[in-house]
């Protein structure tokens, strides 16, 4: 049984990430129903320790802790599975609703989804990522079938930046 009062939506973003409760709560700013509440993990400056995988066992502390305000969904915010490949996040959520018990999602699995359901798509993509980074975005991305159009980034090596 859900608690009464809104919705809860459970974020998990990297540590360095200045954006997304910002944009997150801009999104809802009209939604009383829905209450975001986030939680980080440990992913700031220019170096990432698991660069071709995730921190599983930050990933699933952070969703526990998450899970005590009892969310209709956890959700990572995170853009990494569009570059290592989205089995990553189907293991990632599944791993956190075993663990918790609530449903879990990705922002990857979402763009997914909503890809798949236009069928053949062309997208823009504007990043803030390096020129490696957005290459190995781009290349992940069209081998899914999604042919990416047009593109920018800024060439930050940081989240933080």
């Amino acid at each position: 049984m859900r608690p009464a009062g809104p919705r809860v939506l459970a974020t998990i973003t990297p540590s360095g990430n200045r954006v997304v409760e910002a944009v997150t709560q801009a999104a809802l700013r009209d939604r009383r129903d829905i209450l975001p509440i986030f939680s980080r993990i440990a992913v700031h400056g220019a170096a990432d320790p698991f660069s071709d995988r995730y921190d599983l066992e930050g990933m699933l502390r952070a969703a526990e802790l998450r899970a005590h305000a009892r969310p209709e969904v956890i959700q990572w915010k995170g853009s990494k599975g569009g570059m290592i490949g989205l089995d990553h996040d189907r293991d990632l959520v599944a791993r956190i609703t075993a663990a918790t018990g609530i449903p879990a999602t990705t922002s990857a699995l979402a763009l997914e989804a909503r890809l798949a359901a236009r069928g053949p798509v062309r997208i823009g993509l504007v990043t803030p990522y390096t020129d490696a980074t957005q290459r190995r975005l781009i290349a992940a991305f069209a081998a899914r079938g999604w042919e990416v159009s047009a593109q920018s980034h800024l060439g930050l090596s940081d989240n933080l930046s």
